[in-house]
């Protein structure tokens, strides 16, 4: 592969003794910065359910399209 001109300038920087940005970068150690995790069953039917519309089949239509909650005190 080709170089990226950024590497080409961090090479050249370094041959002529200045700056070496590697130097100052972290180290991630062991750390995996790319992991996935399955879902959870929770996790699924939560996606499941915000994924779509809501079905308001439950409500009462009126005929010119309004729709009214039905609410019982107990």
């Amino acid at each position: 592969m080709a170089k990226s001109n950024a590497l080409k300038f961090r090479e050249k920087q370094i041959r002529e003794g200045k700056f070496d940005a590697a130097k100052v970068r972290g180290n991630w150690g062991d750390i995996l910065p790319v992991t996935k995790k399955n879902k959870t069953k929770l996790g699924s039917l939560t996606h499941k359910l915000k994924k779509h519309k809501k079905d308001h089949s439950l409500y009462e239509y009126d005929e010119n399209g309004s729709f009214c909650f039905m609410v019982s005190k107990t």
